[in-house]
């Protein structure tokens, strides 16, 4: 006899092909099933690649708000794309073909639009052929007729509850889907052969079904009456109020950790070692958040972990067991921890501290003007790092909102583009991975910079890691002290004292010896010292000879007059020589130290006042305002000691004389100004002269009264004019003063150079004061 049956049911399979790829030619005469439902005037952009489908479902039902109930075998990645943003209708025409093309329609039934497989829907039904519900050509159980019932799920998780009552209610695994006819899963011969090898069992009745709209915490059953019966009374059994008698609250206080940041690690911790009974899922309702997910229901939030940062508490309700497990926590991690500071002082022994200041801040601060971009030699770019304080890990791809919320498209149009990073995980869009614990759709993410480092490469071209410290140093100068204050993360603070202790040595400093004259020129003397250098003897005396160097040191200046250089043997004899020619007048030798690179300043001037303005007031008071004006010699000179023993100096020579007032009393002064850069070697007396002035004078001598009488005294007078001619020369000496022992060298050799008396009241001076800070010192110890 069930030779007989085989026989015939593979007669009717041309029928029933023809039947299962029908694709709906009835149902597209007839309206779409979306229709009768009033839709908002809203527009989506569907892009869903290898998406999980009930995401995809999820954004059709908040966005027309209308239920959509899918059956259990519809599952996979799913793609649905558009080309741009489609109403609510054309959209679900997008949807509907994309089903069909996957054997699958969709249909309206009651207030919900329900997607079953095509092969339940009118005409030749696979499940009628089998002899279940609507009955069947062959017998037994065509009394039943599946029918959709929704049950309202008040505690339990729907999602949940689905997949149990599908495990439960199935005596054999569910279709899965599969092509019609084919060998899988799902398919028309696997049916047939499990029919005909267990008639008795299955009696070829269709699966219960049950989904889940976790949107309204609901059960969507499609089976036969008695089956809902059964369903019924098993969800009223399973769907009860957990007893929360074992839940205890205890309060703990952190020393050293901050409770918000113990409270999400503990929120993780609770999650993992939840137990798996009653409402114990990891999965995430959209309507009730993470909690309703953990614990089975919307309003049902059974374990608790609340932070309170005003007292640094964090308040856990949960198991007596799992307070175990959080005391355990919090212990470890309620401890002190290493702090390094981010703040030092760093004195300097040396140097300048607002200079020092000022340098470090240009070198670590914003870099301006330059768009070099040194990774793009590697082809990489290197990201700020970002880590949670709990230590979780989030997905790269951002989730759309899952707790039931409201989309409030912009400006009409919803784009949507999303790709479920968990569609291999699970059927149901409720399968989320959670990263952020308990409450974390509630709490932002906390973002941490790692250690900045770049990329480059050394000069041999190999692949280096670059500390950069661009903006991470801050350095305020205290001048009180001398110190700097230096704000850097810790692994920069060693960086910054190396280079401070390169910084921070005594600077070089130079000693600059400077002889002024002024030599009176005759007839026979065409430029001073420049005829006398030329002669075989100097100025008579054969212990100074000169040298005339054409471009000694000159660096692309012409500056006016001339220049000659000395050896430091020839200096004395020269000075002696100068000092007993009439012609000839030292007008000052003073000395002057500076340190290397910086401006030092002679002044031999005289300061002449001179009337800058008046103001009368009301009273008929002047009040007078007077200007001062310096008319005499002043030399500046800026030294740069090079490495073999050169100073280069820049020397700006200025020679002012007062020459008479004006009609409104303005000084009318004759200047006379150079500027220069040379070198000389340490030691050595550079020269420079050839600044001319010329004076013209009239002498008148007269017999008394007679001298003076009108026309006739001229006969009792006789007049002398004097026309005399003098010449600025500057002698200048530099010493290098590198270390101590130079100095006290320099000194000996200055002082050698007084007379006797001199140098004796000197020493006297010198004596003295060190007497004095002794009894000072003491005074100070008492």
């Amino acid at each position: 006899m069930k030779s007989r049956n085989v026989f015939v049911l593979l007669a009717l399979l041309p029928v029933v092909a023809l039947a299962q790829f029908d694709t709906g030619a009835a149902a597209a005469k007839s309206s779409a099933p979306w229709a009768s439902f009033k839709l908002p005037k809203t527009k989506i952009k569907l892009d869903f690649r290898n998406a999980n489908v009930d995401m995809v479902l999820s954004l059709f039902q908040k966005s027309s708000g209308i239920t959509i109930v899918k059956d259990p075998t519809l599952t996979g990645p799913f793609t649905i794309t558009s080309a741009k943003p489609l109403p609510l209708d054309e959209a679900f025409e997008v949807l509907r073909t994309t089903l069909d093309l996957r054997n699958f329609q969709l249909v309206k039934q009651g207030n919900l639009l329900v997607i079953k497989p095509k092969g339940g829907a009118g005409g030749m039904n696979i499940a009628a052929l089998m002899g279940g519900a609507g009955g069947s050509p062959f017998g037994g159980g065509g009394d039943n007729k599946q029918e959709l019932r929704v049950y309202p799920i008040k505690f339990a998780s729907a999602s949940a509850m689905a997949k149990i009552v599908n495990d439960v209610f199935n005596s054999s695994t569910p279709s899965t889907g599969g092509f019609p006819f084919g060998g899988g899963p799902g398919g028309f011969a696997a049916r047939l052969l499990a029919s005909q090898q267990n008639n008795t069992n299955t009696s070829g009745k269709l699966p219960v079904r049950a989904s889940s709209d976790d949107f309204s915490n609901s059960l969507i059953v499609n089976a036969t009456p008695s089956e809902q019966l059964e369903i019924g009374d098993f969800i009223r059994k399973i769907d009860k109020k957990p007893d929360t008698s074992a839940m205890q609250t205890t309060v703990y206080t952190l020393k050293y950790a901050q409770a918000s940041s113990v409270s999400t690690v503990l929120q993780n911790v609770l999650q993992t070692n939840q137990p798996s009974g009653r409402g114990a899922t990891t999965q995430q309702p959209q309507g009730g958040g993470f909690f309703a997910a953990l614990f089975g229901g919307n309003n049902n939030n059974q374990t608790r972990v609340v932070p309170e940062d005003r007292s640094n508490t964090v308040t856990v309700t949960t198991t007596d067991d799992l307070h175990k497990i959080v005391k355990q926590v919090v212990e470890e991690l309620d401890k002190p921890v290493k702090v390094e500071n981010t703040t030092f002082v760093y004195p300097l022994a040396n140097t300048r501290a607002d200079q020092i200041a000022t340098l470090l801040n240009q070198t670590f601060g914003a870099r301006t003007g330059s768009n070099v971009n040194f990774n793009s030699f590697l082809n990489r770019t290197n990201q700020t790092r970002q880590t949670t304080t709990s230590g979780t890990t989030l997905n790269s791809t951002p989730r759309s909102n899952l707790g039931g919320q409201n989309i409030a498209p912009q400006n009409g149009t919803l784009d949507v583009s999303l790709q479920d990073p968990s569609r291999d995980n699970g059927d149901l869009l409720t399968s989320v991975a959670v990263s952020q614990g308990f409450f974390g759709q509630f709490n932002q993410n906390r973002n941490t910079q790692s250690t900045p480092t770049n990329v480059n490469r050394d000069a041999s071209g190999q692949v280096v890691n670059v500390r950069d410290l661009t903006g991470r140093i801050t350095v305020i100068p205290d001048l009180n002290t001398n110190s700097l204050i230096i704000v850097s993360d810790p692994d920069a603070a060693d960086v910054v004292r190396k280079i401070l202790e390169q910084l921070d040595h005594t600077p070089e400093q130079v000693l600059i010896e400077t002889i002024i004259v002024e030599a009176s020129l005759t007839s026979e003397q065409k430029l001073g010292v420049e005829w006398n250098l030329v002669q075989n003897k100097a100025f008579g005396h054969n212990g100074a000879t000169g040298v005339l160097n054409q471009n000694f040191g000159n660096q692309a200046s012409n500056p006016q007059g001339f220049k000659y250089s000395l050896s430091t043997g020839n200096l004395g004899a020269f000075i002696n020589a100068l000092q007993s020619d009439q012609n000839f007048d030292i007008l000052s030798t003073p000395r002057i130290a500076t340190s290397n690179n910086q401006l030092a300043t002679i002044n031999v001037s005289q300061s002449i006042p001179y009337l800058q303005s008046s103001r009368t007031d009301t009273s008929g008071a002047i009040t007078y305002n007077y200007g001062y004006l310096d008319v005499g010699i002043v030399l500046s000179v800026t030294p740069r000691i090079t490495a073999n023993g050169y100073v280069t100096l820049d020397i700006t020579q200025t020679a002012d004389d007062l020459q008479g007032y004006s009609s409104f009393n303005a000084p009318i002064v004759l200047k006379r100004e150079a500027d220069t850069t040379i070198s000389v070697l340490d030691g050595e007396t550079i020269i420079l002269g050839g600044i001319m002035r010329s004076t013209v004078s009239t002498t008148t001598n007269k017999i008394p009264i007679l001298g003076d009488i009108p026309i006739l005294g001229k006969l009792f007078q006789s007049s002398d004019k004097t026309k005399q001619k003098t010449e600025l020369m500057v002698l200048l000496t530099p010493h290098i003063v590198r270390t101590t022992e130079d100095g006290r060298k320099l000194r000996d050799q200055l002082e050698s150079g007084l007379s006797s008396q001199l140098a004796k009241k000197l020493e006297d001076i010198r004596k003295a004061g060190m007497k004095g800070g002794g009894k000072s010192s003491d005074k100070g110890d008492q």
